[in-house]
């Protein structure tokens, strides 16, 4: 993986993940780490996370995904603790999937040697599906709002 240093104009190659992969999605937490979810290994659609942190240059796993995606996209919400990652769609290779999961960030309990400095967050898998099809095209936002 490579990351541009704009400041300097020059791409940076960065320390190689655990696991190669392709198609995979990518976005940057509320703490500064960039999750990588997903992808495509070439032989295998991949349910696996990663976490980069440039502070420290190095990669560690992050939490798996419920379903194996490659193909999908991601989208942040919100900041802070109360942040999530969305990872929506992609296939397994047989099924398109229809589905978001919703990696919620949480507050870790803080360190016991009672220094005050702000607790490390941790990712928690949820899963969300659709349970009807969207509203057809131009209704959303229809309905009437009364104001005085």
């Amino acid at each position: 993986m490579v990351c541009a240093d704009v400041a300097r104009g020059v791409w940076e190659l960065l320390p190689p993940m655990a696991q190669s992969r392709s198609g995979c999605c990518a976005a940057f937490g509320p703490d500064g780490r960039l999750l990588v979810a997903g992808g495509f290994d070439g032989q295998f659609r991949m349910s696996s996370t990663e976490l980069y942190d440039p502070a420290e240059d190095s990669w560690c796993t992050g939490p798996p995904l419920l379903l194996a995606r490659s193909g999908a996209a991601i989208a942040v919400e919100g900041a802070g603790a109360d942040s999530a990652l969305y990872v929506v769609g992609g296939t397994d290779g047989h099924t398109q999937h229809n589905s978001v999961e919703r990696l919620q960030y949480e507050r870790r309990s803080a360190p016991a040697d009672g220094e005050e400095k702000e607790a490390p967050l941790s990712l928690q898998p949820l899963e969300f599906r659709c349970a009807s099809p969207c509203p057809p095209a131009g209704t959303i936002g229809a309905a009437r709002v009364r104001t005085r």
